[in-house]
């Protein structure tokens, strides 16, 4: 009896390790993702603060103003797309995340009961 009660204790134990392993991972790629969405963002913000300011500027310098509108719309288009994948890409891993750690949080949490 002493015996089955030790390996029990020791599987526990073992759970507790992976469980615990598997938590960290999951933190640092969601932290990971975050750092990589907030320079995402940045990024984006920059360039297009650089395409507003550069097409304002030259507006007021050349006659051909329209041209550098549909160029800065292409850009927009492209900003607004990159901005859209990457916020899906974003749900998609916090979602994935949450599936994946509350099962394991359940599952502790019946074997520690």
């Amino acid at each position: 009896m002493v015996v089955v009660v030790e390996k029990v204790e020791v599987v526990v134990i073992l759970l507790l390790v992976v469980v615990v392993k598997v938590l960290v991972i999951v933190v640092v790629v969601v932290l990971v993702v975050v750092i990589v969405f907030v320079v995402v963002e940045v990024v984006v913000v920059v360039v297009v603060v650089v395409v507003v300011v550069s097409s304002s500027s030259s507006r007021g310098s050349s006659s051909r103003g329209g041209g550098s509108s549909i160029s800065s719309r292409k850009v927009a288009v492209i900003v607004a797309v990159v901005e859209v994948v990457v916020v899906a890409v974003v749900v998609v891993v916090v979602v994935v995340v949450v599936v994946l750690v509350i099962p394991i949080v359940v599952s502790v949490v019946v074997v520690l009961v």
